[in-house]
């Protein structure tokens, strides 16, 4: 072992001692943790909508708004972070060093039916940068969405085990093309209750998607028989294919109950489908 001599100068009686400089600090060579969902979750409070240009074809493809979130950590802390979107055309950059950590964005339930490809997005790339240099990348993935049908007459994509709606009470059925495959479900009557039933083959985002309008009233929603939350459907205008709910759930069978309030002078809800990534 190398031990460093200590050097001392005696002046007037006094010592000086010099003592061996400590070896300077490096930089740390890691790069940053990211943390963050690896799957983009449904994005509530927004309507997915009909893709005219897939659907023209026969079969329904339906664009729906998602969305991610991130943060990092790092011992020098976080200067920027990158984002781009990889997709049938290559990879593009979306934005590059920013101060950003969410991303609003749409993909569809198109599951190559037509013979060729989907355009994407298929997942997007998340890079942060320290203030060292460091970097770390990570993907967040998008896989296509299946829509249920609320009659279960339809399951639009491929996301496995797609799940079946089931009713308890007095419900009915609307045509109205404002909703997917023409159709909805709706009660008047207090405790009426659809549930969807599915069994998840990994931690999936599931959503539920409801017409709003100024008929419409409030409703619960449980999830494996615990209350989650209450959800008002009013709306000044009538806005069809509104994603109200949207929850991730692990592996294994769940049940995600809506029961109508009757909410007084506006008590119908209309149930129009499931999305399951």
């Amino acid at each position: 072992m190398k031990i460093s001599r200590i050097a001392t100068l005696t002046i007037a009686g006094v010592a000086f001692v010099w003592l061996p400089s400590a070896p300077a600090a490096h930089a740390a060579t890691t790069g940053p943790v990211i943390k963050m969902n690896p799957f983009v979750s449904f994005t509530t409070g927004q309507s997915i909508w009909l893709n005219t240009v897939y659907s023209s074809t026969g079969f329904p493809v339906y664009n729906i708004p998602v969305h991610f979130s991130w943060s990092a950590t790092a011992t020098s802390g976080i200067c920027g972070y990158d984002l781009s979107v990889d997709n049938e055309g290559g990879t593009s950059q979306i934005w590059a060093n920013q101060h950003i950590t969410s991303y609003n964005d749409t993909i569809d339930n198109y599951n190559g039916i037509f013979g060729q490809s989907n355009p994407g997005p298929y997942d997007w790339k998340i890079t942060a940068h320290d203030c060292t240099g460091n970097t770390t990348t990570a993907t967040i993935w998008a896989f296509p969405f299946s829509i249920t049908e609320q009659d279960n007459s339809r399951n639009w994509g491929t996301a496995g085990a797609e799940g079946t709606f089931a009713y308890t009470g007095t419900w009915s059925k609307s045509n109205c093309t404002c909703a997917t495959n023409g159709t909805q479900t709706y009660s008047t009557k207090s405790g009426a209750s659809a549930d969807f039933l599915r069994t998840y083959i990994r931690g999936d985002n599931t959503g539920i998607v409801m017409a709003e309008g100024p008929g419409r009233g409030r409703a619960k929603i449980y999830v494996d028989g615990k209350l989650r939350t209450t959800i008002d459907t009013f709306a000044q205008v009538n806005t069809n294919m509104v994603v109200v709910f949207s929850t991730w759930l692990p592996a294994g069978s769940h049940d995600i109950k809506v029961v109508n309030l009757a909410t007084q002078g506006r008590s119908r809800i209309d149930v129009d489908a499931a999305l399951s990534n």
